[in-house]
């Protein structure tokens, strides 16, 4: 959205935007009430989500989650979220 608003900005340089260049805005704001509620959506089953990749990720390799001895399993998880929080927040 801003890097939309950002070329835009620098297209129209001196000028009015056309309708059809501010379509995107229309758009965006017309979509804003379905994005809200996917994102909540995934906020919700986020834990779901991670734990089941964490099953089948264990599954393939009971040892990939250790370092050592160390059961790192609670670390990746806690990372996993965190990226798909940030992926999450990017939009």
């Amino acid at each position: 959205m801003l890097s939309q608003l950002e070329r835009l900005s620098c297209e129209v340089e001196g000028r009015y935007a056309s309708d059809s260049e501010l379509q995107f805005l229309t758009d965006y704001v017309q979509s804003f009430n379905l994005r809200v509620q996917t994102y909540q959506k995934l906020q919700e089953m986020e834990v779901a989500f991670v734990q089941q990749a964490y099953i089948k990720m264990r599954s393939q390799d009971p040892n990939l989650f250790k370092n050592g001895t160390e059961d790192i399993s609670g670390k990746w998880k806690r990372d996993t979220l965190r990226v798909l929080r940030y992926v999450r927040s990017q939009f």
